[in-house]
């Protein structure tokens, strides 16, 4: 049957619909050479129903084609980038459909057979959106499990991975064990990637470019961001637990409500980033930049902020309770209502902070307490005498409010 349906493939006499009809017939014959037939071909025919075939006939075969799919893929951007130097606009329409036809192909397989790539590798491999002209595409896995599929350098841009799966148990059926499906996506291109509720619990991301990237409500304890570029990204309710963001960049990320208790975002860049409500406790964060950060709210107790740059951030009701701020900056902060109870502020640098509590609202004005006698337990007992650039006022708030300095009367 192989070697007929190869006779059939050969003459040049045959009509497409032939040929078609021939393709879709290899990708069923389980002959083993019908698939390197089959990607040959992906990687040579100018018809574009005949392509369509091809890839229709290589999914048929199941996960096995992946690493001949892959190579193909790999080949022909190659020959699209080298196309953008020279070469005709009909020449790229060409190369370009053969690029869309194995990325239709791997797409197809990886959401037919999901849960069955469990170690797929598809590595460097180009599965980009393209908008523009016949050979658009776009990648949509959605509720797929790409558990210990492997990615890494992969060109994922603007693809939909919402609720899919990137971390499961292996043979043994039981999460947290030698076998589990880690899936590895370092250095991975996913700008503007929908990653909504994906569950990726250890998964490698290092240096992973997550640039606009949505990760609202996903699943990320302990996995391995350092390095990554989650810039502009939103991680809304994101599980962040133990996570390691070592020198990650997520300046003007929204963490709202994240969960990073117990993260390590040594060096890390946070500036503009706004993480209302957002869970630090226990982080080690280390150096790491938040200049202009809106903050409100979060939880910073227990964390490690020593030399962190917190400089023009917005920290109103920040519960920095037994914080280590050793030389951190905090210059021109809002500090309004934050709790520093227990906090060690030795050369933490406060000039122009704001470490005014606003007075409460009152329906009766006459009744109302003068902002400078209003009385908070959030400074009682913090030491600040070894904090540096604090002026007059903030000397004389600090004291009412029962906080320490060598120049209160009562100390």
């Amino acid at each position: 049957m192989f070697l007929a349906l190869v006779n059939k493939l050969s003459l040049t006499s045959a009509k497409t619909q032939q040929r078609r009809v021939a393709v879709l017939a290899l990708g069923s014959t389980k002959d083993p050479r019908a698939i390197p037939l089959l990607v040959d071909l992906l990687g040579q025919e100018n018809e574009p129903s005949i392509l369509d075939g091809i890839q229709q006939s290589l999914v048929s075969a199941g996960p096995t084609v992946i690493p001949e799919l892959r190579h193909l893929n790999q080949a022909i951007k190659n020959d699209l980038d080298s196309l953008s130097y020279g070469g005709n606009s009909q020449e790229q329409l060409l190369v370009s459909l053969r690029l869309r036809a194995t990325q239709k192909a791997i797409a197809k397989v990886l959401k037919v057979y999901s849960g069955s790539v469990k170690e797929a590798d598809l590595s460097g491999v180009d599965l980009g959106q393209r908008t523009s002209g016949p050979a658009s595409f776009t990648l949509i896995l959605e509720n797929t499990d790409l558990s210990g599929a492997k990615f890494r350098g992969a060109i994922l841009n603007q693809a939909s991975f919402k609720n899919s799966r990137f971390y499961g148990p292996g043979k043994d059926n039981r999460l947290g064990t030698f076998d589990d499906l880690i899936a590895d996506l370092s250095g991975a291109n996913l700008i503007e990637t929908n990653l909504t509720g994906a569950v990726f619990g250890p998964v490698v991301m290092k240096r992973a470019d997550l640039f606009r990237a949505i990760l609202n409500k996903a699943k990320m304890p302990d996995s391995v961001l350092t390095e990554a570029n989650l810039s502009s990204a939103k991680l809304i309710e994101t599980d962040l637990q133990r996570a390691d963001l070592t020198e990650a960049s997520l300046t003007g990320a929204d963490l709202g409500s994240a969960n990073l208790s117990e993260a390590n975002l040594r060096r890390a860049h946070l500036s503009k980033v706004k993480a209302e409500g957002a869970n630090f406790q226990s982080s080690n964060l280390m150096e790491s930049n938040w200049q202009g950060a809106n903050l409100s709210g979060a939880n910073f107790s227990r964390t490690n902020l020593r030399k962190a740059d917190l400089s023009l951030a917005q920290l109103t009701n920040v519960n920095f309770r037994n914080a280590q701020l050793q030389n951190a900056n905090l210059r021109n902060a809002d500090l309004s209502l934050a709790d520093l109870r227990g906090a060690n502020l030795s050369g933490t640098d406060l000039k122009g902070a704001k470490l005014v509590t606003p007075k409460p609202a009152q329906l009766d004005q006459f009744l109302a307490s003068p902002l400078d006698t209003f009385k908070s337990d959030h400074l009682r007992g913090v030491n600040f005498n070894f904090a540096k650039n604090l002026d007059p006022n903030q000397i004389n708030y600090i004291c009412k409010q029962g906080g320490i300095h060598e120049q209160c009367m009562n100390n």
